[in-house]
């Protein structure tokens, strides 16, 4: 499958679709989340936040099991930061996927999610000079994505 530079990516978890953008340079996948608390449900860790971004028309309250922790280093910090990672289903063009997601604030960044290479290899070829290749995912209740 081809996917340009930003692609429209459904969220099971919200029935949301979002623009993403493609990054073969990050390691892991990123979705925009504030508000991050981790609690216990049944014996088990879980995350709650809330997905918010400019883009996105309203604040999306989430709840997920914590797949586990990465420590992310950024060129522009001057030491790792720890963030919590959640698995959700996505759906990109034809393919619906569980991908994991670190959890961080993207509101000063273009796109609400970040598609990194730990979900594209093996599935996908990126062509960077094109941008929303594949057809808009349709939501679960069959409205238009948007």
């Amino acid at each position: 499958m081809i996917v340009g530079a930003s692609e429209e990516v459904w969220l099971e978890t919200v029935d949301r679709v979002f623009l993403a953008r493609v990054d073969t340079g990050a390691t892991t996948s990123s979705l925009s989340a504030q508000d991050i608390t981790v609690f216990e449900r049944d014996g088990d860790k879980w995350v709650r936040f809330t997905l918010a971004h400019d883009s996105v028309e309203e604040a999306l309250e989430v709840e997920s099991p914590l797949v586990r922790y990465v420590r992310i280093k950024q060129a522009s910090a001057a030491k790792p930061e720890r963030r919590p990672v959640v698995a959700l289903t996505l759906r990109l063009g034809p393919l619906t996927e569980k991908a994991e997601f670190t959890l961080t604030d993207r509101s000063e960044m273009e796109f609400p999610v970040l598609l990194g290479r730990e979900f594209l290899q093996d599935i996908v070829v990126v062509d960077i000079a094109r941008d929303r290749i594949q057809a808009s995912p349709a939501r679960r209740n069959g409205g238009e994505a948007r």
